[in-house]
């Protein structure tokens, strides 16, 4: 009983420390501001906090607290080198939007939609691919 409960143990903190992960598993090059147009302030825009993040269009601003995830795309195959920032609902139930922030500096994120097709504050981003602003 002894080993194998402590592989098992172990097997399982590993597992579940991957799935989740925090703000300090964030590559630098993810925080700071993100928009779908840099020279239009009222473009749609993402900033990355490690307070949280802060989606912003035409003058509106809507904030999300989110979680990382190392696995969410590619689950128990997934490598590490993609980190993906899920958006919570205030709910803190269900996520909002998903970013995905490539490996590369700089590279554009990529925005998915969560568990609803439209959320206030996320539906300007689902499925555009903001440049890295400043």
């Amino acid at each position: 009983m002894g080993s194998s409960f402590i592989s098992a143990a172990v097997i399982s903190l590993v597992l579940s420390s991957a799935a989740h992960a925090n703000v300090e598993n964030l590559p630098e090059h993810v925080f700071g501001r993100w928009s779908v147009d840099c020279n239009d302030p009222g473009a749609p825009a993402l900033t990355v906090t490690r307070e949280g993040m802060t989606t912003s269009h035409a003058g509106q601003e809507f904030q999300f607290d989110f979680e990382v995830s190392l696995t969410y795309g590619g689950g128990a195959r997934a490598d590490g080198s993609k980190v993906w920032m899920l958006a919570l609902m205030p709910s803190g139930d269900r996520f909002a939007f998903i970013a995905e922030a490539a490996s590369e500096i700089r590279a554009p994120l990529s925005i998915q939609e969560g568990y609803e097709s439209s959320v206030e504050g996320a539906d300007f981003l689902v499925d555009t691919n903001p440049q890295f602003c400043g």
